[in-house]
């Protein structure tokens, strides 16, 4: 594979573009993989739990399984309460009652603090969307971080896609970087170039041995997106079993902190 990551020539204006002017009020975020595997469920999980320490109750963390057909967020993080009920399930019941704050029946939760609601593979009922959750969990004081698996073009991903802070993960591997440029390319040519520009790529280290990818696009992209930031290898995430916050190494702790504070804007 290149080394190359030739991606800034495509796309937009022909120079770099300012960044925002930086704010501590926590923003919703999208997290978003830019191929299979690249760890937007420890992500989601690692960003709450960070967001649960910073916030001191100012915003609670809540996790939510944006994905087409229902990931393992909830089985992941929920290692203090478990519940099988779901993103449809809220919504339909809110249809039903006609009360639109969230139910504590949808809620599993993680010992970080960080509340968790499940998906499924069902569509989303009654005309709601992603956007509709997002509304109604901030107007409860929440903060959501939406899990929208593999894929930044999914249909279901539109709603969120301009409104949210974006985080792009991929793999620390050569070809996940290369595999950036379309994602990047359609993210400008379907929402403009803000939606590149306000973008963090997160770099994941999932072994123990990887090659070089962060600095590289580091070389290649800044100016273009946000930042491009790293998430160490981790033993505990590497088991692939329920995560507690507090086994993660204290670097990984610190790196979720790092990509949360970089995205308040």
């Amino acid at each position: 594979m290149s080394d190359s990551f030739p991606m800034s020539c495509s796309l937009g204006t022909s120079g770099p573009r300012p960044h925002a002017i930086a704010s501590t009020t926590p923003r919703p975020v999208l997290v978003v993989g830019g191929c299979g595997g690249a760890g937007t469920t420890t992500t989601v999980l690692g960003l709450c739990a960070a967001a649960a320490a910073d916030q001191d109750g100012a915003a609670r963390p809540v996790a939510v399984d944006a994905t087409d057909s229902g990931g393992d967020l909830a089985v992941r993080g929920a290692d203090a309460r478990y519940t099988p009920a779901t993103l449809q399930h809220w919504l339909a019941a809110d249809t039903t009652t006609g009360l639109h704050s969230p139910p504590e029946f949808a809620f599993s939760y993680a010992t970080s603090g960080a509340a968790i609601v499940a998906g499924s593979a069902d569509p989303l009922p009654h005309r709601t969307t992603l956007a509709t959750v997002h509304r109604r969990l901030t107007a409860a004081a929440y903060l959501p971080v939406f899990d929208g698996g593999a894929a930044v073009q999914a249909r279901r991903l539109r709603p969120l896609l301009g409104e949210l802070a974006l985080v792009l993960v991929i793999p620390a591997r050569r070809d996940a970087a290369n595999r950036l440029r379309p994602a990047l390319a359609w993210l400008d040519s379907e929402f403009g170039e803000r939606a590149v520009t306000s973008a963090t790529l997160v770099v994941s280290h999932q072994t123990s041995t990887t090659p070089p990818v962060a600095q590289r696009l580091r070389d290649h992209l800044t100016g273009w997106i946000r930042d491009v930031l790293e998430i160490p290898h981790d033993p505990h995430l590497a088991e692939g079993t329920a995560i507690i916050h507090s086994r993660l190494q204290a670097g990984t702790r610190a790196a979720y902190s790092t990509v949360l504070k970089g995205i308040r804007s």
